[in-house]
This record gives C-alpha cells, sequence and structure tokens, in this order.
C-alpha cells in the first residue's frame, strides 16, 4: 500500500472517530486566498472546530512530463452565535500550494526557447487571520441546511506566478501582504 493511500485511510479513519465528538459537520467548496476547493468543517457544540480545503490537478500530454498542482488549506474557526441563522466565527489559517510545471528560467538572456523554460517542483505557503459569517439561508430537513460562507482575512499569501504561455507554464513564485476574501457553500448537518 502506498504512502499516499496509508495517509488517505489514517485521515478518513481520523475523521469518523472525530465526527462522533463534534457537533455539526459541513461539506462543501470554497475559494479564498488560501487555498481553493472541496470543504470539510466538524465543529463542537460550542462553535469551537476546524475546517480543511484542498484541491488537486494532474495534467498529462503527449510525450511531455506530468504536471500537478496541489493546494491545500487548514483553518482553526470558533463561531460566535452558533445558536443562530446568521453566524459570524473568528479564525485563523494556514495554506500550501505544490506546482510541478515548467518555470521561467533565472537566465532571461536566452536564444533556445527550450532552455528557457525549467521542468520545476516548487511550494509556497500561506497564512492568514479570518473574519467571517456562516449564514444557514436554506434548510434541507431537520437540523440540515445550506449555507454561504463570505470571509474577509488579511495574511501573507505566497502564490506561483502565472505565465502567458499555458496550463503548465509557470513565472517565479511570489509573496505578499494584504488583505483577502473567500467565498463558499456548504451542506451543514
Amino acid at each position: 500500500m502506498s504512502g499516499y493511500l496509508k495517509g488517505m485511510v489514517l485521515l478518513s479513519l481520523l475523521a469518523g472517530a472525530a465526527s462522533s465528538v463534534f457537533a455539526e459537520q459541513a461539506v462543501g467548496v470554497h475559494a479564498d486566498f488560501l487555498s481553493q476547493g472541496i470543504a470539510y468543517r466538524l465543529l463542537s457544540e460550542k462553535g469551537l472546530g476546524f475546517e480543511a480545503i484542498g484541491r488537486f490537478t494532474f495534467r498529462q500530454r503527449n510525450d511531455t512530463p506530468a504536471y500537478y498542482n496541489f493546494s491545500g488549506a487548514l483553518k482553526i474557526l470558533k463561531i460566535m452565535n452558533p445558536g443562530r441563522r446568521f453566524r459570524m466565527f473568528l479564525g485563523a489559517g494556514v495554506g500550501l500550494w505544490n506546482v510541478q510545471g515548467k518555470f521561467e528560467g533565472s537566465d532571461h538572456i536566452v536564444y533556445d526557447w527550450e532552455s528557457y523554460w525549467q521542468f520545476d517542483n516548487k511550494w509556497g505557503m500561506s497564512s492568514a487571520f479570518i473574519v467571517g459569517a456562516d449564514w444557514l439561508i436554506f434548510e434541507t430537513g431537520e437540523d440540515n441546511w445550506i449555507s454561504v460562507v463570505p470571509e474577509l482575512q488579511f495574511g501573507y499569501y505566497s502564490r506561483p506566478g502565472h505565465s502567458y504561455y499555458g496550463d503548465g507554464y509557470y513565472g517565479e513564485p511570489y509573496t505578499i501582504v494584504l488583505p483577502g476574501v473567500g467565498i463558499g457553500m456548504r451542506y451543514v448537518w
């Protein structure tokens, strides 16, 4: 069994065991400056918990190396008024990204197009403080809701640079400190 598969099985077992302790779970999608993708949240009865967000893309073209892009985030959240439909929360999060692709070479005076791009694996890390809302907008059953989750963030963000030459081509990674925003949708039970 591969290390990746063992990790996924262990994570699933831990999430299953933790879910019996926690009062609320949610699954959905989310996009913010820390990460984008599928979101899973566990909260205690008092509104304290965590949320994990992640995505993975893999591309393979004819006779070229495979490219992948992974990003994930882990957030610690505290919902201030857990018994209401419009709930405010505070939190902090850490995000991580890893990209394998062709990055611009360090020597920009190159006459050979192929030597300008170097196949490389690069990663970065971000962190942010979060203020947000979990607005329960539509009840789908007893204690089951669809919620919208807008967020304001302030953090230190790291990103791979984008290139105009298509998928799998990146500029040098960069970091920036600034306010950010996020939005998501969850199924809460």
